[in-house]
């Protein structure tokens, strides 16, 4: 121990003078440690727009909008910046990144935070590359003034090197012999990857029978024609990794930002500056080891060079943007001619006119595509383990090979494999006993289609109108719209599960990217309510040939088939739409239709007391229409429509949406804010559905003023006028005995005036209201006048203390600060009219829960309730200023006493201030308790209280409880979030009040169980009664072949129970597992990481558009 002691200080010792000899002293030894260190440190692109592309090795990333730049404490804001980097590099060495920033610049680092306009950084790291985005964009974007002037940025910064002669320049993969030293005068600064290139100066071609090969270590051979090919030079040798395979290692975040594999190669290819009708070729080691090669000609002058060892052939034809991208273990080259130049570096040419054959076998990768725009979509992926091309007739052999096409819409590969796979023209592939399948797996997939005779082709094709059958031109251009489309057709099909065939089809023609065509989603199950039932959704604008039209771009179109064996036939469809401008006015709107229709012959069942109701009608169904602008100028204007069946319709099969859902209105709500504090708004609603407890406003316009200051702020204003004409009527299901029909015109303006006054701590606000309201018609006159007057005032004390010792890992904080607030509100009104005298036009429920509530007073109190249950009184009592037909005399003291402990979290640098603890508690006094409060003093004791432990951790609890009638309700709830893994929330409630009575438990939870299973579980037991109001149960198997889950659910108070199986192959993967909020997920990196943490839920909440 002690000699390791020693060795090591030693070491240290050593290291630190060569630190001081070298570098010139400790700064630059730490400096030295600083660059060690940031290369273990990722680097983030971050930016709402990206566009991204290829040009030979170099990737580009060109960000807008909320743009920076970060490694460690390094972050570097902008408007926009280009970022590059050189893919072929060597994998061993660091990823260096090289960005040009423009637009009021922030560099922030450890010397502080500098400002510029313009600059230029390198970032180099040994971690990874992480890249966020909003929207991405694989179009070269080679116009951009950022990108040319980048281009000229480092062009001019970076001369070229001073290097030796050579016959051709060398390549980035050249090694040089074991132990050569290199001169230090030909030793030059590394030069950024735009630099330009040197010319280069290729050799004249000699006539001679001798070509020269580069293998790669520096050294050429040579061989003469008349040299016999001896076949045993194709010796088998060891699968390094391809330049191809070795991957940057990148994660990406956002929209589709995965990283494509690059086209190894050297240099910007553009800048080679091949002649039209010329062919270049290129070798590379396929990994660090040199690869060797043969050359020699015939007699009839054909060339042949046999390449071993693991090479890389690359072979583009720049006129015409061909290129094929080969990785095997060996190859022989046959070409008619001469091939100028060197193989290797710049690579050979040769007139592409000439034919040219390759042999490959061995580990064969070849990808087929384009120059511009390479990305995975335009590249056809070729493997094998023999594979012969033919470079000029585009056909190609491949055996024990398969077929990969990347499914741009799915995001998910494609992949046909054959014993037999011939190429018969650049877009057209045959197979003999050939399957089709997403599974990655090469041995046995979990699916797959299998046919004795498969053909795959690239269709560009004209798009016509399907009804007239003409041609659809662009708009801008006037020439002819055109698309490509992947097809797959298929002799003697079977589908397969495993080995196992399980449907038989004699011929099959499907789309590749979208081989279900139109079909959105199958969902199948059973139920006791609903039978044995199926559901399709189709998208419309595809199934009827119209999916080419722009407004495809900002719609969203479904159509709903569907058969419940105890109810019947149903159908409907679904539109929703968005956009900034809608018949020539400037502005964001969106909206959505909905409708949905039912041949019912079964029951309804709703709820204890409401189930086996026969519906009224067979035919019943719904519409719904929903659509918000938001001018420029502060002008909203909503519009909907709303039409019901049938009073039970939408609690039968929108049970969601009826318990949760905005109501279900026919209105014109126009809104238009003026000024920071002043605004009116028009409302015209009528009433449609006359089931539902809805008065119609036909129509109500109002005037708001909020917080107008007076008399140099001594003073502030709030008023709201308004006018109406408005009808109050019963609905024709559930009315109860005291509705009455009313049609009256109301006017109504209220005034309130506050004057703050602060008398440190203390800060006391006097008020005083007014309103005044006239009525055309009321219950029991023809006219009717009403004066209001309220004044009271409002007064609290603040007090705080900070504990900035206050310090806890386990609780999660960062020091405390405890606020307390202790505030008094006493309030008097009066008005010279009973408000039971007045027309209740505007409601103090929505249309769900005054439903329930006429429900629960017709079964408990014949349909006259007392005061103890009227929601008039009680918003009354509580002081509620927006209602005017409700206001009456009334004198109460609110007094409260409110808490909060806050604490810092998040990184350093970046905390922010978070409620840790708040506690709150008030109560309500009658001081005329024999009028206002049934001779109680004590009206209501309301306490809530939260405890964030963290952001992810938190329990809850409230409760009111009124004294007079000892009625009592609190609720509690514990959550745990741990995304995306699982998800615990526990909670409980205690309802107690005259004829009701709950006590209610709960739990919800959703949990992955590994990365292939993932299940939810929730449950509802009521102790009152005695039973599992709800169950629900369900787990999911998360494959690369299939989604399978199976749930199980049970409804008690709806008398129900059923099951669903779903069975979902990965082509579908984007409806269940390829999204997982707005963020899609790559497929194939890591299949770990490819799936969805939770399943998910089996009903569907539709969206909804609030009025207010």
């Amino acid at each position: 121990m002690i000699r390791e002691s020693v060795n090591r200080r030693c070491l240290a010792v050593l290291a630190t003078v060569l630190g001081l000899l070298l570098g010139g002293g400790p700064w630059a030894s730490r400096a030295m440690a600083q660059r060690f260190a940031l290369l273990r440190l990722d680097i983030t692109l971050v930016g709402d727009k990206l566009t991204t592309w290829n040009e030979g090795r170099i990737r580009y990333f060109l960000m807008e909008g909320n743009c920076h730049l970060e490694q460690g404490i390094t972050r570097i804001k902008c408007d926009r910046y280009i970022a590059w980097l050189d893919e072929g590099a060597d994998p061993k060495q660091p990823t260096t990144i090289e960005a040009l920033a423009v637009g009021n610049g922030v560099e922030e680092g450890r010397q502080g935070s500098q400002r510029f306009d313009k600059k230029t950084f390198e970032l180099r790291t040994k971690a990874r590359l992480r890249i966020q985005s909003t929207t991405r964009s694989e179009v070269a974007a080679t116009s951009d003034p950022l990108y040319l002037e980048a281009r000229q940025e480092f062009a001019s910064t970076n001369p070229p090197e001073e290097k030796p002669t050579f016959a051709t320049e060398p390549s980035l993969f050249d090694l040089k012999p074991a132990g050569e030293i290199p001169d230090d005068s030909k030793v030059s600064v590394r030069t950024s990857a735009l630099a330009k290139p040197t010319s280069v100066s290729l050799s004249p071609v000699k006539p001679a029978t001798a070509i020269g090969v580069d293998n790669g270590a520096g050294a050429i051979h040579q061989t003469q024609a008349q040299e016999p090919f001896n076949p045993n030079d194709l010796i088998d040798a060891p699968r390094p990794r391809s330049s191809m395979e070795q991957r940057n290692p990148v994660e990406t975040g956002g929209i589709n930002n995965e990283m494509r594999p690059p086209l190894p190669g050297g240099g910007l290819m553009p800048q080679i500056g091949l002649g039209a009708g010329t062919r270049r070729i290129r070798a590379f080691p396929r990994s660090s080891q040199p690869f060797h090669s043969d050359s020699f000609r015939d007699a009839n002058g054909q060339q042949t060079i046999v390449f071993t060892g693991g090479i890389n052939l690359i072979i583009d034809e720049l006129d015409t943007g061909k290129i094929i991208d080969v990785v095997a273990d060996r190859a022989v080259v046959w070409t008619q001619g001469d091939l100028a130049g060197q193989v290797s570096g710049t690579g050979a040419q040769a007139d592409r006119r000439q034919p040219m054959e390759v042999y490959l076998e061995g580990n064969v990768y070849v990808r087929q595509g384009s120059l511009e725009g390479q990305t995975k979509s335009t590249t056809t992926v070729l493997q094998g383990k023999q594979v012969y091309l033919n470079v000029n007739t585009n056909q190609s052999l491949l055996l024990e090979g398969d077929i990969e096409s990347f499914d741009e819409l799915y995001q998910i590969p494609v992949f046909m494999k054959s014993s037999k796979i011939f190429q018969l023209t650049e877009d057209k592939f045959y197979a003999e006993e050939a399957s089709f399948t997403t599974s990655p797996y090469r041995g046995t997939p979990g699916y797959a289609i299998t046919s004795s005779g498969l053909v795959f082709e690239q269709i560009k094709e004209r798009i016509k109108n399907p009804f007239t059958r003409a041609e659809v031109l662009d708009p801008d251009t006037g020439q002819p719209l055109t698309r490509t489309r992947n097809f797959a057709t298929g002799y003697n099909n079977f589908i397969r599960v495993g080995n196992i065939p399980i449907f038989y089809v004699p011929y099959i023609r499907a789309d590749v990217e979208d081989p279900l065509g139109p079909i959105e989603n199958i969902q199948w199950g059973q139920t006791r309510n609903l039978g044995w039932y199926g559901t399709l959704n189709l998208d419309a604008w595809q199934l009827f040939g119209l999916d080419y039209l722009p407004i495809t771009d900002q719609t969203d179109w479904i159509l709903d088939v569907g058969y419940y064996g105890e109810r019947g036939v149903a159908g409907g469809t679904r539109f929703n739409y968005f956009g900034d401008e809608l018949f020539n006015f400037d502005g964001n709107y969106y909206g959505n239709i909905l409708t949905w229709w039912i041949n019912d012959h079964g029951e309804d069942y709703l709820g204890p007391g409401q189930n086996g109701i026969a519906p009224p009608f067979e035919n019943r169904g719904r519409f719904r229409w929903q659509q918000r602008f938001d001018f420029k100028n502060r002008f909203t204007l909503i519009t909907e429509a709303s039409y019901l069946s049938d009073a039970n319709f939408l609690n039968s099969f929108y049970q969601a949406e009826y318990d949760t859902g905005k109501n279900q209105d026919t209105l014109v709500y126009m809104k238009h804010q003026f000024s920071d504090s002043s605004a009116w708004t028009a409302l015209v609603r009528p009433r449609i559905n006359d089931f539902l407890p809805q008065n119609a406003w036909l129509p109500g316009v109002d005037l708001y003023n909020l917080g107008i200051p007076l008399l140099g702020d001594r003073l502030t204003y709030f008023g709201h006028s308004s006018i109406a004409y408005a009808e109050l009527l019963p609905p024709t299901v559930n009315a109860l005995p005291t509705d009455v029909t009313v049609r009256t015109g109301r006017l109504d303006t209220r005034h309130e005036i506050d004057m703050p006054l602060t008398f440190h701590p203390l800060q006391i606000t006097p008020y005083v209201v007014g309103e005044f309201t006239g009525y055309t018609e009321t219950i029991n006159s023809n006219g009717l006048g009403r004066a209001y007057g309220a004044t009271g005032v409002r007064a609290s004390v603040p007090f705080w203390r900070v504990y900035p010792g206050a310090q806890s890992h386990l609780l999660n904080i960062d020091g405390l600060a405890h606020k307390v607030s202790f505030e008094v509100d006493y309030f008097l009104a009066g008005s010279n009219r009973d408000s039971q005298e007045l027309p209740q036009l505007n409601q103090v429920f929505d249309n769900t829960s005054q439903l329930v509530y006429n429900q629960n007073v017709l079964r408990e109190f014949g349909g006259f309730p007392s005061l103890d249950f009227d929601p008039n009184y009680y918003a009354l009592q509580h002081n509620v200023l927006g209602f005017p037909d409700l206001l009456d005399d009334m004198q109460n003291v609110k007094v409260s006493l409110n808490q909060t402990l806050q604490t810092k979290r998040g990184p350093i640098g970046k905390q922010r201030i978070s409620e840790w603890m708040v506690a709150n508690v008030s109560t309500t006094m009658f001081p005329a308790a024999n009028r206002d409060n049934f001779g109680e003093l004590v009206g209501f004791v309301d306490a809530d209280y939260r405890w964030n432990l963290g952001d992810r951790t938190a329990f809850g609890s409230s409760f009111e409880y009124r004294p007079h009638n000892d009625t009592f309700i609190g609720s509690g709830s514990i959550t745990w979030m741990r995304p995306p893994r699982s998800l615990l929330s526990l909670f409980f409630s205690h309802f107690d009040s005259g004829p009701f009575v709950s006590d209610y438990i709960g739990a919800a939870t959703s949990y992955r169980f590994s990365r292939k299973y993932a299940g939810s579980f929730v449950t509802g037991y009521d102790f009152q009664s005695s039973e599992n109001v709800n169950f629900n149960v369900g787990i999911t198997r998360i494959g690369l072949d299939f989604v399978t889950s199976v749930s199980i659910v049970l409804n008690s108070a709806r008398d129900d129970i059923g099951f669903q199986v779903e069975i979902l192959p990965r082509v579908q993967a984007r409806t269940r597992v390829g999204q997982v909020g707005p963020q899609t997920l790559p497929y194939g990196l890591n299949p770990t990481e490819n799936v969805a943490p939770l399943a998910e839920d089996r009903l569907r909440i539709l969206n909804t558009t609030a009025t207010n």
